[in-house]
């Protein structure tokens, strides 16, 4: 069942449960094929199951503030979306506060618009966030089992690094329980991913996370 697989994820997160639905659905958030989403792609799904897991591990080190959104509350967008009026997460420690989003457009250098699938932005970021207004981006990709992650999706996200000015690493004193390699851009799969040699990855400032499962150990290249 939906709820099953969201309380797994957020047992010990009774804020988390109250933002299951998406903007503009009667959906649940799920991982399972129900009635409703038959036909659909599992994408948007495995992308935000990838970022409530991240907030669930960024509890455990500082404190995580669920924001509604003024113009759709609780409800997360199942596309890229501008960033006004939609909720996120506001994360705290001794070190940094900063943002937590999720499909957020966000202008690059060139006036040009890309949307990863999670962006940390710094704690003063507005709702219309530039590429100056992020340190970290993470992009979650599904794919069939029996298959591995695209290296068309690999060198798109290479390229997303670039256009937002990420292409070096930034300090953003981030604070990880079980996810401390998480600590650059991150491309997560559900299967196996591409592993480059380890200057590739140092050059684009990037990792590969393959197995990002609630049912696999996850594997970090780079």
């Amino acid at each position: 069942m939906m709820i099953d697989i969201l309380d797994k994820i957020n047992k010990y997160s009774h804020y988390l449960s109250k933002a299951t639905r998406w903007h503009n659905s009667k959906e649940l958030i799920s991982e399972v094929e129900t009635s409703n989403t038959h036909g659909q792609k599992p994408d948007f799904i495995y992308e935000f199951k990838c970022y409530i897991r991240i907030i669930n591990d960024l509890r455990v080190n500082n404190n995580v503030k669920f924001v509604v959104g003024s113009d759709t509350g609780n409800y997360f967008p199942k596309k890229p979306a501008k960033k006004a009026g939609k909720p996120y997460f506001l994360i705290e420690n001794n070190f940094n506060v900063f943002q937590l989003c999720a499909g957020t457009k966000i202008e690059t250098a060139y006036k040009t618009n890309r949307a990863p699938d999670i962006s940390f932005q710094y704690g003063n970021a507005s709702e219309t966030p530039t590429y100056k207004d992020i340190f970290m981006i993470y992009d979650a990709k599904f794919t069939n089992l029996g298959k591995k992650l695209s290296y068309n999706s690999f060198s798109y996200f290479v390229t997303m690094i670039k256009d937002l000015g990420l292409g070096t690493k930034k300090e953003n004193n981030v604070v990880f329980d079980k996810f401390c390699n998480f600590d650059t851009n991150c491309i997560m799969t559900n299967t196996k991913g591409i592993n480059e040699n380890k200057e590739y990855h140092e050059l684009h400032n990037l990792k590969v996370v393959e197995y990002f499962t609630l049912d696999k150990k996850f594997n970090v290249i780079g």
